[in-house]
């Protein structure tokens, strides 16, 4: 788990390497907040916030919050009690460029671990993180 920080960011959560979410846990396990002079400084450090982060164990709505942040309403604060739902799958589902982005990183590490083959993989990076054996998903957003 990475976590974002610096300058007008602040992460509320408890989560910690080691610990064991539960199988029925708050969907609200983390809130990023970002903080600016300005609505385009804030939109700005919470893009960056995002890229930053990263999470195992569990999906994120880190993906749709990039989405959200990118749409030209929200960042010209063009937005209303419905716009999600008048957004639709703009927002909730990736986009193609997003597919071929995710597809692209899958072959590069799958490259490097053929070209890699006397390397362990089999310790994690972060070997105490327990996600109480839900799959293992990772949101790495660069």
């Amino acid at each position: 788990m990475i976590l974002p920080a610096g300058p007008g960011i602040r992460v509320d959560t408890h989560l910690c390497p080691g610990y064991t979410v539960p199988s029925i846990y708050d969907s609200l396990i983390a809130k990023v907040i970002s903080y600016g002079r300005t609505r385009k400084e804030a939109i700005t450090r919470m893009e960056r916030a995002l890229r930053e982060m990263v999470v195992r164990g569990f999906t994120t709505t880190a993906p749709f919050h990039r989405r959200l942040l990118s749409h030209k309403s929200f960042r010209n604060g063009k937005v209303w009690t419905r716009f999600v739902e008048y957004q639709g799958s703009k927002l909730t589902e990736p986009s193609e460029e997003e597919n071929k982005q995710a597809v692209l990183a899958a072959a590069i590490l799958l490259a490097d671990e053929e070209n890699h083959p006397d390397v362990d993989n089999s310790q994690d990076v972060e070997e105490n993180w327990n996600s109480n054996n839900n799959e293992e998903f990772e949101e790495n957003w660069n």
